[in-house]
Protein backbone atom coordinates (compact mmCIF):
# COMPACT_ATOMS: atom_id res chain seq x y z
CA UNK A 1 0.00 0.00 0.00
CA UNK A 2 0.94 3.60 -0.46
CA UNK A 3 0.22 6.12 2.06
CA UNK A 4 -1.26 9.41 1.41
CA UNK A 5 -0.33 13.09 3.25
CA UNK A 6 -1.59 15.91 4.29
CA UNK A 7 1.97 17.69 4.74
CA UNK A 8 0.38 20.49 6.45
CA UNK A 9 -1.18 18.53 9.40
CA UNK A 10 0.97 15.50 9.23
CA UNK A 11 -1.07 12.91 9.14
CA UNK A 12 -2.22 10.28 6.55
CA UNK A 13 -5.25 10.94 4.15
CA UNK A 14 -5.96 7.88 2.69
CA UNK A 15 -3.97 4.61 0.82
CA UNK A 16 -3.19 3.57 -2.43
CA UNK A 17 -3.86 0.24 -3.37
CA UNK A 18 -0.27 -0.82 -4.93
CA UNK A 19 0.09 -4.13 -3.77
CA UNK A 20 1.61 -6.62 -6.76
CA UNK A 21 2.99 -3.07 -8.38
CA UNK A 22 6.90 -2.64 -8.15
CA UNK A 23 7.49 1.51 -8.82
CA UNK A 24 10.25 3.25 -9.16
CA UNK A 25 9.15 6.62 -9.52
CA UNK A 26 6.14 8.45 -8.58
CA UNK A 27 4.79 12.27 -9.21
CA UNK A 28 1.20 13.53 -9.20
CA UNK A 29 -0.72 15.87 -12.33
CA UNK A 30 -0.09 19.35 -11.86
CA UNK A 31 -3.78 19.56 -11.04
CA UNK A 32 -3.17 17.39 -8.51
CA UNK A 33 -6.08 14.95 -9.38
CA UNK A 34 -4.08 11.69 -10.81
CA UNK A 35 -0.58 9.77 -9.38
CA UNK A 36 1.23 8.32 -11.77
CA UNK A 37 3.16 5.39 -10.76
CA UNK A 38 6.47 4.00 -13.00
CA UNK A 39 6.55 0.03 -13.22
CA UNK A 40 9.06 -1.79 -15.48
CA UNK A 41 6.38 -1.99 -18.14
CA UNK A 42 4.77 0.50 -18.54
CA UNK A 43 2.55 3.23 -15.74
CA UNK A 44 -0.44 3.26 -13.36
CA UNK A 45 -2.57 6.10 -12.70
CA UNK A 46 -5.05 6.22 -9.80
CA UNK A 47 -7.58 8.93 -9.15
CA UNK A 48 -7.17 11.12 -5.95
CA UNK A 49 -10.59 11.91 -5.37
CA UNK A 50 -11.31 8.45 -5.03
CA UNK A 51 -8.16 6.51 -4.60
CA UNK A 52 -9.57 4.10 -6.81
CA UNK A 53 -6.71 2.53 -9.84
CA UNK A 54 -8.00 3.94 -12.82
CA UNK A 55 -5.59 2.45 -15.70
CA UNK A 56 -2.45 0.69 -16.61
CA UNK A 57 -0.77 2.03 -19.38
CA UNK A 58 1.65 -0.43 -20.87
CA UNK A 59 4.20 -0.81 -23.71
CA UNK A 60 8.13 0.10 -23.63
CA UNK A 61 10.82 -1.48 -21.19
CA UNK A 62 10.01 -4.40 -19.80
CA UNK A 63 13.79 -5.25 -18.88
CA UNK A 64 14.95 -2.44 -17.19
CA UNK A 65 13.20 0.18 -14.74
CA UNK A 66 12.19 3.33 -15.28
CA UNK A 67 13.19 5.68 -12.41
CA UNK A 68 12.25 9.10 -13.91
CA UNK A 69 8.61 10.33 -14.71
CA UNK A 70 7.09 14.18 -15.19
CA UNK A 71 3.52 15.30 -16.21
CA UNK A 72 3.29 17.40 -18.76
CA UNK A 73 1.82 21.01 -17.84
CA UNK A 74 -1.57 20.16 -19.24
CA UNK A 75 -1.77 17.07 -17.23
CA UNK A 76 -2.55 14.90 -20.64
CA UNK A 77 0.88 13.49 -21.24
CA UNK A 78 3.32 11.27 -18.79
CA UNK A 79 7.30 10.83 -20.27
CA UNK A 80 9.23 8.11 -18.15
CA UNK A 81 12.98 7.54 -18.58
CA UNK A 82 14.90 3.92 -18.19
CA UNK A 83 18.32 2.76 -16.95
CA UNK A 84 19.19 2.31 -20.51
CA UNK A 85 18.97 5.95 -21.54
CA UNK A 86 15.22 5.23 -23.87
CA UNK A 87 12.39 8.03 -23.02
CA UNK A 88 8.79 7.12 -23.38
CA UNK A 89 6.18 9.74 -23.77
CA UNK A 90 2.42 8.34 -22.63
CA UNK A 91 -1.11 10.09 -23.61
CA UNK A 92 -3.10 9.78 -20.11
CA UNK A 93 -6.29 10.37 -22.38
CA UNK A 94 -5.96 7.42 -24.97
CA UNK A 95 -4.04 5.53 -22.00
CA UNK A 96 -1.35 4.76 -24.57
CA UNK A 97 2.49 4.65 -25.51
CA UNK A 98 2.72 7.31 -28.28
CA UNK A 99 6.34 7.84 -28.76
CA UNK A 100 9.76 6.59 -27.45
CA UNK A 101 12.81 7.89 -27.98
CA UNK A 102 16.65 6.91 -27.90
CA UNK A 103 19.89 8.69 -28.20
CA UNK A 104 21.64 8.22 -24.69
CA UNK A 105 24.62 5.83 -23.44
CA UNK A 106 23.40 4.59 -19.74
CA UNK A 107 20.79 6.19 -17.51
CA UNK A 108 18.69 9.16 -18.01
CA UNK A 109 20.31 11.51 -14.97
CA UNK A 110 17.45 14.63 -16.06
CA UNK A 111 14.50 15.49 -18.13
CA UNK A 112 12.25 18.33 -18.16
CA UNK A 113 9.18 19.03 -20.70
CA UNK A 114 8.76 22.14 -21.79
CA UNK A 115 5.23 24.39 -20.72
CA UNK A 116 3.68 23.66 -23.73
CA UNK A 117 4.42 20.19 -23.68
CA UNK A 118 5.82 20.77 -27.20
CA UNK A 119 9.70 20.05 -26.21
CA UNK A 120 11.25 17.55 -24.26
CA UNK A 121 14.96 18.13 -22.87
CA UNK A 122 16.80 14.95 -21.62
CA UNK A 123 20.63 14.32 -20.42
CA UNK A 124 22.17 11.01 -19.78
CA UNK A 125 24.63 10.01 -17.11
CA UNK A 126 27.60 8.63 -19.71
CA UNK A 127 27.86 12.22 -21.32
CA UNK A 128 27.57 15.83 -20.76
CA UNK A 129 25.03 16.70 -23.56
CA UNK A 130 21.48 17.64 -23.46
CA UNK A 131 19.43 16.83 -26.41
CA UNK A 132 15.61 18.74 -27.10
CA UNK A 133 13.09 16.39 -28.72
CA UNK A 134 10.24 17.24 -30.31
CA UNK A 135 7.69 15.34 -28.05
CA UNK A 136 5.42 15.21 -31.10
CA UNK A 137 7.12 13.61 -33.62
CA UNK A 138 10.08 12.14 -31.69
CA UNK A 139 12.74 13.66 -34.01
CA UNK A 140 15.86 15.02 -32.56
CA UNK A 141 15.38 18.84 -32.44
CA UNK A 142 18.65 20.28 -31.21
CA UNK A 143 21.97 18.57 -29.11
CA UNK A 144 23.32 21.60 -26.52
CA UNK A 145 26.62 21.26 -25.65
CA UNK A 146 28.86 22.75 -23.51
CA UNK A 147 28.94 21.48 -19.87
CA UNK A 148 32.48 18.81 -18.77
CA UNK A 149 30.57 16.68 -16.61
CA UNK A 150 27.35 15.39 -16.95
CA UNK A 151 24.11 17.18 -16.60
CA UNK A 152 21.94 16.28 -13.22
CA UNK A 153 19.14 18.78 -13.70
CA UNK A 154 17.22 20.56 -16.19
CA UNK A 155 14.01 23.06 -15.98
CA UNK A 156 12.28 25.05 -18.26
CA UNK A 157 11.37 28.63 -17.84
CA UNK A 158 8.02 29.68 -17.18
CA UNK A 159 7.43 30.58 -21.13
CA UNK A 160 9.78 28.13 -22.06
CA UNK A 161 12.10 29.91 -24.03
CA UNK A 162 15.07 29.14 -22.15
CA UNK A 163 16.28 26.21 -20.39
CA UNK A 164 18.37 25.78 -17.44
CA UNK A 165 20.87 23.29 -16.86
CA UNK A 166 22.92 21.99 -13.98
CA UNK A 167 25.64 19.89 -13.69
CA UNK A 168 28.53 18.09 -11.82
CA UNK A 169 31.02 20.47 -13.38
CA UNK A 170 29.15 22.99 -10.88
CA UNK A 171 27.69 25.69 -13.50
CA UNK A 172 24.47 25.99 -13.74
CA UNK A 173 23.46 27.20 -17.68
CA UNK A 174 20.93 29.15 -19.43
CA UNK A 175 20.02 28.01 -23.37
CA UNK A 176 18.01 30.21 -25.23
CA UNK A 177 15.75 26.80 -26.71
CA UNK A 178 12.89 29.31 -28.24
CA UNK A 179 14.05 32.68 -29.70
CA UNK A 180 10.76 33.22 -31.26
CA UNK A 181 9.14 33.22 -27.56
CA UNK A 182 11.95 35.24 -25.97
CA UNK A 183 11.71 37.90 -28.85
CA UNK A 184 7.86 37.99 -28.83
CA UNK A 185 8.53 38.93 -24.75
CA UNK A 186 10.82 41.77 -25.22
CA UNK A 187 8.62 42.99 -28.03
CA UNK A 188 5.81 42.97 -25.10
CA UNK A 189 7.74 44.79 -22.45
CA UNK A 190 8.70 47.25 -24.90
CA UNK A 191 5.43 47.94 -26.47
CA UNK A 192 4.02 47.94 -23.11
CA UNK A 193 6.33 49.42 -21.03
CA UNK A 194 9.06 51.77 -23.00
CA UNK A 195 6.36 53.36 -25.86
CA UNK A 196 5.88 56.89 -24.74
CA UNK A 197 9.77 57.02 -24.53
CA UNK A 198 11.67 55.20 -26.89
CA UNK A 199 10.84 54.10 -30.37
CA UNK A 200 9.73 50.66 -30.87
CA UNK A 201 11.61 48.38 -33.54
CA UNK A 202 10.02 47.63 -36.70
CA UNK A 203 10.06 44.21 -35.93
CA UNK A 204 7.56 44.47 -33.07
CA UNK A 205 5.05 46.41 -34.98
Amino acid sequence: MTTLWDTGRRQPVGELNTRGLQLSAITFSPDGRYLAGARADGVTLWDLATHARIAEIRGGSSSSSLDAMAFSADGNRVVTADRRGSVFVWDVSTRSLINTFTGHRGQIAAMALSPDGHLLATAGDEDNNVTLWDVATGTRWATLSGHTAPVTSASFGPDGSVLLTGSQDQAITPWMVRPDQAARRLCDTLTNGFASVAPIPPTCR
